[in-house]
């Protein structure tokens, strides 16, 4: 693996015997990912992952005499890896592997159909390890009424399971186990250079997953349209990080500097008052001086405004951003919300009742940038500037308030409430 191509939370190592497992198996479950669907090759590269995985200790092992008071240092993580219990698997699975018969995984896929911003029931399935995942989802889209063949996406997500994780996907816990020996074997070299011992327990317990390895039923989860058979991939989305001259080039073009001098400190929590003071001025500067606004969704994360772009371009799309976006919020704990985005309005008169309305191409459709505020306790608002482009310039009405609850946010919705149960 060239240091190019190592993710960023995978350290190098100035030993290579300290990398060189760690590297081998973090290149065979990514071989895992890649072909996912396919379950000869998963149980190839699973077979050399666990292996060396299984390496990682073996090779410090065998340099013990390298690392002084070898014993004080080991035996705790030694510990630490007898308690966890992906490694452990790892420990039995490579036994199996090597000395008795290749690894045996089955399979466990679940089928939904996605056709509103609502939670579709979900069909589970036990399959055989050698059943392509291509046949489950040609069975899936044949069985779509013809009504929502063109407004919904069929999405099949599937999950490799083997021994003791009978509900967990192997590959979660094999990444797990990288995670684990990779914070032992950095330990390893910080105690090389610096001497010392740690509490490991931390260390292990804080182990991050490489960026390939995280979210992995999700990343390789199979979206069609059954209407034209058009494959759909994950939402781009990504934290903002401007540039010091992007920053530069904001605070003088829309006035971002003074707007965020002007914020109260104690009240910037407050997903109204941030509204006020800072989104929607600076949305409304955007709007009249570039004619467009990009689809942005602000995150309260203990108690900061933490902002994502994102990009969608149709009713489908915007189904599984705001998915992706719950799963972020879960993730993070994040506990309000604030969308800015343009959009398309019209009467409902234009639509005569259709189960999905064009509103883009609707007669007398309007375009306005939306605003929307929603935090985990319930309060909601939202603001709609119409604006429309005269003689070269963007012309910018007053914002229109309403209470009226945005019914796309329901997936984040359905993760507070489940936080809220779960307390």
């Amino acid at each position: 693996m060239t240091d190019q191509d190592r993710p960023a939370n995978h350290p190098v190592f100035d030993h290579p015997w300290l990398s060189e497992s760690l590297d081998e198996a973090h290149y065979f479950l990514h071989e895992c990912v890649e072909h996912y669907h396919d379950a000869e090759l998963v149980r190839f590269n699973l077979n050399a992952a666990i292996q060396a995985l299984r390496n990682v200790t073996f090779r410090i092992q065998a340099h013990k005499d390298e690392i002084p008071s070898f014993d004080d240092w080991y035996e705790p993580w030694q510990r630490c890896l007898g308690a966890d219990s992906s490694l452990r698997w790892v420990k039995d699975a490579r036994t199996t592997v090597v000395h008795k018969k290749g690894l045996e995984t089955a399979s466990r896929a679940s089928v939904e159909l996605i056709y509103s911003y609502e939670q579709s029931p979900i069909q589970e399935f036990d399959l055989p390890a050698s059943l392509p995942t291509h046949v489950l989802v040609t069975r899936a889209l044949e069985s779509v009424p013809e009504a929502l063949a063109k407004n919904s996406l069929v999405e099949v997500k599937r999950r490799w399971i083997s021994g003791l994780f009978p509900d967990a996907n192997v590959l979660d816990v094999a990444g797990r186990a990288l995670s684990v020996l990779g914070a032992m074997a950095f330990d390893l070299s910080r105690y090389l250079s610096e001497g010392g011992l740690v509490d490991v327990a931390s260390l292990a317990d804080g182990a991050a997953l490489p960026d390939c390895l995280e979210n992995i039923e999700e990343s390789t989860a199979i979206r069609v349209t059954p209407g034209s058979g058009e494959y759909y991939e994950l939402v781009s989305q990504g934290t903002m990080r401007p540039t010091e001259d992007e920053l530069e080039e904001a605070e003088s073009r829309y006035g971002v500097e003074a707007l965020l001098e002007a914020i109260d400190p104690k009240r910037v929590h407050d997903p109204f008052y941030f509204v006020e003071a800072f989104v929607l001025p600076q949305a409304r500067a955007i709007i009249a001086l570039d004619g467009h606004h990009v689809t942005v969704v602000f995150l309260r994360i203990r108690g900061a405004w933490v902002p994502q772009e994102f990009r969608s371009e149709n009713r489908l799309e915007k189904y599984l951003m705001w998915r992706s976006i719950a799963k972020t919020v879960a993730k993070t704990k994040a506990d309000g919300v604030i969308l800015v985005a343009e959009a398309w309005f019209a009467h409902a008169d234009a639509f005569n009742g259709e189960l999905y309305p064009d509103i883009a191409n609707a007669e007398g459709r309007i375009e306005g940038l939306h605003i929307y505020a929603e935090s985990e306790d319930g309060p909601h608002r939202s603001w709609v500037l119409f604006f429309r482009h005269v003689n070269g310039r963007t012309v910018v009405d007053e914002p229109i308030i309403d209470d009226v609850a945005g019914m796309f946010l329901e997936p984040v919705r359905e993760v507070w409430r489940s936080t809220s149960a779960d307390c």
